[in-house]
């Protein structure tokens, strides 16, 4: 009797684990630093975890798309935009910009266009307004993808 009850202990104790890590796993999806739509993935990373004592801080867009479909870089071309960061709802900003890696030259709807395609990340160097202050980083991220067909976005990391 001792060894069915605690037998059903157990898997009732799995259970639990079982639901628990896919709840976490939902969860970690669900974190504001990620997006995902069908053709594109888009993710706010940092190399920090903790801003004491630091003016600046260096962040990245990490794109990530499937194949054929593309972004736009700073100046695009006769076609598409770039992906423009509003980041009036932060606090502790001074100023933020973004350091465009070189982008590749690529041919859309019969313009020529400038971006970048697969994966990406485009740098984005943060000014701090004081350095020992909590940082809330509240970006509105307005970005164009294309391949035979443009689909823009609009997300919030």
């Amino acid at each position: 009797m001792v060894k069915m009850y605690s037998a059903l202990l157990r898997k009732i104790f799995l259970f639990f684990v079982f639901i628990l890590s896919f709840l976490s796993l939902s969860l970690a999806k669900t974190e504001k630093n990620f997006v995902e739509h069908e053709h594109v993935s888009l993710k706010l990373i940092s190399s920090v975890e903790s801003i004491s004592n630091i003016n600046n801080l260096n962040l990245g867009l990490y794109f990530k798309l499937d194949q054929g479909w593309k972004i736009y870089w700073k100046y695009p071309g006769k076609a598409g935009y770039p992906p423009k960061i509003d980041w009036s709802n932060s606090r502790n900003i001074k100023n933020l910009e973004i350091l465009w890696p070189k982008p590749e030259k690529f041919e859309i709807l019969g313009m020529h266009s400038t971006g970048y395609s697969d994966e990406v990340i485009l740098p984005i160097k943060l000014l701090l307004e004081e350095s020992n202050k909590e940082l809330v980083a509240n970006f509105n991220i307005d970005y164009l993808t294309c391949k035979k067909i443009c689909v823009p976005y609009s997300d919030n990391l």
